[in-house]
């Protein structure tokens, strides 16, 4: 798990209060040179936090010089452990799969995420994330009353995190 991620999994949590929101952007190029990404090529930056428990990161997408205004991921972090993912992207970006594909890269690189059932900010668009989630054979998938954990397979802390999940439920 990447450092900045695990010193802000020993902080104390409070309430959501802080999230950012994404920019109006046009879009650059063609449609499809968004639509061919691989989440592979997406860069996470870290753009520090909220000072509490929100850690910002910024989207940058390849052949993009810089970090891309129109997309806003905020982490938060939840029961010391959960990192539930708030993404926001302007309109012109969606429909074009960036959403998966950053829910990927971030899982990939993190080993985890968690989606709240009564946080979710799109009704539509979060559930088929986590509908093409279930189905990547690199990720286990875990549903309870309360949301859903999707786990790396290799991911050195499963167990753990699973066992919390469990917990929760």
């Amino acid at each position: 798990m990447k450092e900045f991620i695990k010193k802000r999994l020993n902080e104390n949590l409070f309430l959501f209060e802080s999230l950012r929101v994404p920019e109006p952007i046009e879009l650059v190029g063609d449609e499809n040179s968004y639509k061919n990404v691989n989440s592979n090529d997406i860069e996470l930056v870290d753009m520090g936090n909220n000072g509490q428990d929100l850690i910002f990161i910024g989207i940058k997408l390849p052949n993009e010089k810089e970090i891309n205004r129109g997309i806003v991921l905020d982490i938060k972090l939840v029961n010391d452990l959960y990192l539930v993912i708030n993404l926001l992207m302007d309109f012109s970006l969606q429909g074009k799969g960036l959403g998966y594909k950053i829910y990927e890269k971030f899982i990939n690189d993190f080993g985890h995420a968690f989606s709240s059932f009564d946080k979710r900010a799109n009704q539509e668009q979060i559930p088929a994330i986590w509908n093409k989630l279930k189905h990547n054979p690199n990720f286990e998938v875990y549903e309870s009353g309360i949301g859903m954990l999707c786990v790396l397979k290799t991911n050195e802390d499963k167990a753990a995190i699973i066992d919390r999940f469990n917990q929760l439920t």
